[in-house]
């Protein structure tokens, strides 16, 4: 058994590309090859995401519980999980600062990854996701609406630590 903690990099750069704070962390709980990883995160969506001219801060705070399979003898190596979570949106119109739309998606998500341990049960975990929105595809704000992604690859880079138990 173990009990690990580790962030994710790609709230905290994704925000600073919009000039704003964002954090991803995460801890889990592993038994055997299995690990119950629950997720907290907050980023702001850069356009260049998002694609859609005339919005403006766009943000996104995630609340997930997922389960993973790792193929390492020690919560290392392969890894595949899946889980659902759920994602609180804000979204406002560039020319109307006070008009904006908030939401709740349901999300279903599929990914992957490599754990690298480094020094001890620190590690480096490179990984890829492809999150699947359940809901709330078409979202109105003021008198355009905001498309959401219907399939949203992601790809980042976790940092973390374990303690065997």
């Amino acid at each position: 058994m173990a009990l690990g903690v580790q962030f994710d990099v790609v709230p905290t750069v994704l925000s600073a590309t919009e000039g704003r704070f964002g954090i991803g962390g995460q801890v889990w709980l592993g038994i055997d090859h299995v690990r119950l990883r629950y997720i907290g995160a907050h980023l702001d969506v850069p356009k260049a995401i998002h694609g859609q001219d005339g919005f403006t801060a766009v943000e996104t705070t995630v609340w997930a519980a997922v389960i993973d399979y790792t193929f390492g003898d020690h919560y290392d190596e392969w890894w595949v999980s899946t889980g659902f979570e759920l994602w609180l949106n804000e979204v406002g119109l560039e020319d109307a600062v006070a008009t904006r739309a908030e939401w709740q998606s349901v999300i279903w998500t599929v990914g992957g990854g490599y754990i690298w341990r480094f020094y001890d049960n620190f590690y480096l975990d490179p990984w890829i996701a492809v999150h699947v929105p359940l809901n709330n595809l078409e979202i109105a704000v003021g008198n355009r609406t905001f498309d959401v992604i219907p399939i949203q690859p992601e790809v980042s880079i976790k940092i973390g630590y374990f303690i065997d138990l």
